[in-house]
């Protein structure tokens, strides 16, 4: 799975229905939704997205800390990305 992921990416409608929901539900502010855009469009790409990664390039291009500078103290909303993240990394075979 994590093989063919690399190769084919993820399915654009597949990572943005994933990270909908918490789009629409955190009250996110124009940044916030272009960092998380930025991961759905790596995720495309790629098809995985190692979590230590949102603290750097390309996802230090909004922020020199990453995940972390954009959005600030807001630990709860950092973690749900973590989560989100996991949960398509092990739908393609990695935990």
């Amino acid at each position: 799975g994590i093989f063919i992921r690399k190769i084919i990416g993820l399915d654009i409608e597949a990572a943005n229905k994933h990270f909908s929901a918490f789009i629409q539900s955190e009250n996110l502010t124009p940044n916030q939704i272009t960092f998380v855009q930025k991961i759905i469009d790596y995720l495309n790409v790629n098809g995985i997205l190692e979590k230590q990664m949102l603290t750097q390039s390309p996802f230090t291009d909004q922020n020199d800390e990453g995940v972390m500078g954009v959005f600030g103290d807001e630990d709860t909303k950092i973690f749900k990305i973590i989560q989100l993240v996991e949960e398509v990394n092990k739908n393609a075979g990695i935990a």
